[in-house]
């Protein structure tokens, strides 16, 4: 459902004429999709709705680069499991994302509840954290367990919040490496630029 595009224009014989330069005749953009609307959109599978994207991955690649247009919530629901928990794979990424409106984005489980809904992801050298929000604003993340305990790397970052604004972080667990002394590679929330 969540398709992306690659728009080719060019121009050929302006005004019926040879053209001088043609150098400048061509557009080509790669990763042109329709923005999504405040509204939830679930990951996995999730029976009776088709606003669904199969990772978290997937959902946020196509938010940077679709954007979100129009006023509300737009809302990532991991779906719980019976039994539970449900468990999810990291890591996450949100960069800066086109927006029109005012509008919040969402991170959220589908009860409520961060016992039901687990991210796994084990930080290393390149990934050090299991989320990143990057130049990020108005987004709250609620709910939910993350998880990096079975990291070996010495690293077990939760989320790094780099030139973020108003970015609620409510009603979640942190489980990071068992045992780990107190360094950068091993905080739960780190924050870096400017920060509301």
């Amino acid at each position: 459902q969540f398709r992306q595009y690659t728009i080719d224009a060019f121009t050929e014989f302006p005004n019926a004429d040879v053209d001088v330069n043609p150098t400048n005749d061509r557009c080509l953009q790669s990763a042109v999709a329709p923005a999504l609307s405040p509204e939830n959109y679930y990951i996995g599978a999730f029976a009776g709705s088709s606003n669904t994207f199969a990772t978290i991955s997937d959902g946020t690649t196509y938010l940077s680069q679709a954007g979100v247009i129009g006023d509300g919530t737009l809302t990532f629901i991991f779906p719980v499991a019976d039994p539970g928990p449900a468990n999810y794979d990291g890591p996450i990424y949100v960069g800066a994302y086109p927006s029109i409106g005012t509008n919040t984005v969402a991170f959220k489980s589908e009860s409520g509840n961060p016992e039901d809904v687990i991210i796994n992801f084990n930080p290393d050298g390149t990934t050090p954290y299991l989320m990143t929000l990057n130049t990020v604003n108005n987004t709250s993340i609620e709910g939910l367990t993350f998880n990096t305990s079975a990291s070996g790397s010495g690293y077990g970052g939760i989320i790094d919040l780099q030139s973020c604004q108003n970015v609620l972080i409510k009603n979640n667990i942190f489980t990071n490496v068992s045992g780990a002394g107190w360094d950068l590679n091993n905080t739960s929330i780190n924050i870096s630029g400017g920060y509301d």
